[in-house]
C-alpha cells in the first residue's frame, strides 16, 4: 500500500468513528493504534526517499527554459497592468481632492 491509499483508509476510517459516536456508541480502538508504531531507521528513511525521488518525473532543460521564459513574461506583463491602474486611481484621486479654482 502506498501513503495516499494509507491516508485515505485512516480518512475514511476516523469519519466512521465520529458517525458512530454521534449514535451514542464509542468506536472500537483499531489494532494498529493498540500497537507502537515502529520507528524507520535513518537508512531505510533516505532510501524510501532516494526511491521516490527516482520516480519523479523531471523536466528537461528545454522545459524549464520554456515554463521560466513564460514566468517572466507573465509577471512583466502584470507588474505593467498594475503600474498602469496604479497610476491612473492616484491621478483619479487627486483629481477628485483637488480644491476647486473661484
Amino acid at each position: 500500500m502506498n501513503r495516499e491509499f494509507k491516508r485515505r483508509m485512516r480518512r475514511e476510517q476516523q469519519q466512521q468513528e465520529r458517525s458512530m459516536m454521534r449514535g451514542g456508541q464509542r468506536p472500537p480502538v483499531p489494532v494498529q493504534q493498540r500497537q507502537r508504531r515502529q520507528r524507520l531507521k535513518i537508512r531505510q528513511y533516505l532510501g524510501e526517499i532516494r526511491a521516490e525521488l527516482r520516480r519523479v518525473v523531471w523536466p528537461t532543460r528545454q522545459e524549464v527554459f520554456t515554463y521560466s521564459v513564460v514566468v517572466i513574461f507573465v509577471v512583466t506583463l502584470l507588474t505593467g497592468i498594475i503600474f498602469v491602474l496604479d497610476l491612473g486611481f492616484a491621478q483619479a484621486i487627486v483629481e477628485l481632492f483637488r480644491p476647486a479654482t473661484r
